[in-house]
């Protein structure tokens, strides 16, 4: 690729504001929808907490 690599995801947020760039996030993995009785599982970027922030 000419640009680099390029990851899409989705995000969730709290607040109904976008995410500024440079916000901190990490990983979680979280149910997309159910299939039967199955969660069909997905990962999405969160913003990390305070404290996340400071331990890493």
């Amino acid at each position: 690729m000419p640009h680099g690599v390029r990851v899409f995801s989705q995000t969730a947020a709290d607040g109904h504001e976008p995410l500024a760039s440079g916000t901190p996030m990490r990983l979680e993995i979280a149910p997309l929808w159910r299939d039967g009785e199955h969660d069909v599982l997905a990962y999405r970027f969160v913003p990390a907490t305070s404290k996340e922030t400071k331990d890493a």
